[in-house]
């Protein structure tokens, strides 16, 4: 910021009592001379998160003239759990909530149909995939599932005794409408005869036929890596 020597931090960083709470604004003053250019604002920015020790991001940025400053807020987290919202449309699937518990909908049929699941191990990567196994068999689609680590989807409750997608200690778990592929050839072959369909479909879009009595197919790839990985090989 190239402030002249000795000044005081008290002058060019105002702090909240309590920096971390949700709303609270922390301030920084910025001396006439600064610039702003995007890389200033982003060292700005990181020099904030480590000082707060908590996401922060920009909630204002006034460089045009004096007094020139940047307020930044604790960035909203989401809330730890939220519980699945059943959808009458097919393609309309709540796949969590945001900050303040605002639901999320993944719109399938305008949005481009395709979700990524990241996070770390442990994280509940396969837990949130149920969703999507879940919301499209129960508006009939026809599920494919790529599971090479042999361990997915196999929560246990009163409904499914034996696994949401099967017993996985059988080596055919399937159930109504789901087909688990654990083998490489096995899930290369799901993923080729997923593109056929949707290829068959599209260009019976294209003639004009009706393809609504079609049942939609959905392609659930648990670690794609993995997937990607051995296919190549």
């Amino acid at each position: 910021m190239q402030l002249p020597v000795g000044a005081s931090a008290d002058t060019w960083l105002v702090l909240p009592r309590n920096p971390a709470k949700q709303g609270a604004i922390t301030r920084v003053n910025l001396p006439d001379h600064w610039v702003g250019e995007e890389y200033q604002q982003l060292a700005i920015a990181r020099l904030v998160d480590r000082w707060i020790k908590v996401p922060m991001e920009a909630s204002r940025i006034h460089l045009t003239n004096a007094p020139r400053f940047m307020e930044f807020t604790p960035t909203p987290q989401p809330p730890d759990a939220a519980t699945w919202r059943p959808s009458d449309n097919p393609y309309v699937m709540h796949v969590g909530d945001g900050p303040g518990k605002t639901p999320i909908y993944a719109q399938t049929e305008t949005d481009v149909p395709h979700l990524a699941v990241v996070g770390g191990s442990g994280s509940g990567k396969t837990t949130t995939l149920t969703v999507p196994l879940v919301h499209n068999r129960t508006h009939g689609a026809l599920v494919d599932i790529i599971d090479l680590k042999r361990m997915s989807f196999t929560e246990i409750g009163d409904e499914h005794p034996r696994g949401i997608a099967g017993d996985p200690t059988r080596p055919s778990r399937t159930v109504s409408g789901v087909r688990i592929h654990t083998r490489i050839e096995d899930a290369i072959r799901a993923l080729a005869e997923f593109v056929a369909s949707a290829t068959a479909v599209a260009l019976m879009q294209q003639e004009g036929m009706p393809t609504k009595h079609l049942p939609a197919r959905v392609l659930i790839i648990d670690e794609f890596g993995s997937f990607a990985g051995g296919a190549k090989q």
